[in-house]
């Protein structure tokens, strides 16, 4: 009988797939971002947060800090790498956001499954230099880049028997997806680094090397309004998972991967924790109950652990690792979070 023996939950900052020596670049997005979203849930302007926060956190945002932050998470995605290993896992399904690598706002989908044979991934790069990055250098981009998965154009291989009983699950749920068989044929755009960055750490595959485990892509909307699903819809989500995967006719052995999160731009420890404290519990009332008001921005990713949370219900959390990162003295950054359920 098949069966989701693993869940995973992981940070794809770019943090994770650079130097540390290089993450004071990450802190000028203070002044490029029309607003952040703070500890309260309302918008605040670049200026104004550097204005209420410049200074607190430089004893956080120095090079030895940061260091230690990375060989943490780097050390927790190698214990994720063990247990993809361990457990035997021989397909993936991949629950992240899309911030306009794939999807563009003619049509941005609440939630995206796609069906199709494969999937592309393309030179994020590359399109980065093009339309010009703002406040990141070439070597940078290059840098995130090769661990995203996006230095090069490949087909990945998906696994269409899974999505398409994904895809009636939801439909049998009331929570109609918009599907995806095709690829874009413009050469610009692809899965995202929510995607590429599970194949790249957790498959260990190189860009552009043959992959031989599948992979199914399912995008939430969960950065952008009108269409952000909430957290009852994605807890219904992972229900759906769950039951397309027993109803496989094989012994398929399934991980599902939450890639995102947690707090960004401007950490929130408190949160995080908090965030993880319900995610240890698996209560579902209280994970659904979280406002949508706190889901918003970056933090909006803790909408993908939420339906891998649900997902993997009948597993336990094992362990979770978090670092609260912050790239400069005014709170900007990232809590990077990683969590294994089995």
């Amino acid at each position: 009988m098949a069966q989701i023996t693993l869940g995973i939950g992981m940070s794809h900052s770019p943090r994770v797939v650079s130097r540390p020596e290089d993450w004071s670049h990450f802190g000028s997005f203070a002044r490029s971002m029309g607003g952040f979203l703070d500890v309260d849930g309302e918008y605040v302007p670049g200026n104004e947060i550097i204005a209420k926060y410049g200074g607190q956190y430089a004893e956080q945002a120095t090079l030895s800090v940061w260091q230690a932050e990375y060989k943490k998470a780097r050390a927790a995605l190698a214990q994720l790498v063990s247990a993809v290993k361990y457990h035997k896992i021989n397909t993936l399904i991949v629950l992240g956001d899309d911030q306009h690598e794939l999807l563009r706002h003619d049509n941005y989908p609440a939630i995206l499954v796609h069906y199709g044979p494969q999937f592309k991934m393309v030179d994020s790069a590359a399109k980065a230099k093009r339309r010009g990055a703002g406040p990141l250098p070439d070597f940078l981009l290059d840098q995130i880049a090769r661990g995203w998965h996006m230095d090069k154009d490949h087909l990945y291989p998906n696994r269409p028997d899974l999505a398409q009983k994904i895809i009636a699950e939801l439909i049998a749920d009331g929570l109609t997806p918009a599907v995806a068989r095709d690829n874009d044929p413009d050469p610009a755009f692809g899965m995202g680094h929510a995607i590429g960055i599970a194949i790249a750490e957790l498959l260990g595959y190189q860009a552009g090397e043959p992959a031989t485990v599948p992979i199914v892509p399912i995008l939430l909307n969960t950065y952008f309004p009108p269409n952000q699903p909430t957290p009852e819809i994605c807890w219904r989500l992972g229900q759906a998972l769950k039951r397309a995967v027993c109803a496989l006719p094989d012994d398929s052995r399934v991980a599902v991967v939450a890639s995102g999160g947690l707090s960004h731009f401007i950490v929130n420890e408190a949160w995080d924790q908090e965030m993880l404290a319900l995610l240890r519990a698996g209560d579902p009332r209280q994970l659904q109950a979280i406002p949508m008001k706190m889901l918003q921005s970056g933090n909006s990713e803790m909408l993908n652990w939420i339906a891998t949370a649900s997902a993997c219900n009948h597993l336990t959390v094992k362990w979770d690792s978090y670092a609260p990162v912050y790239s400069q003295s005014h709170r900007e950054g990232v809590g990077l979070a990683f969590m294994e359920w089995a």
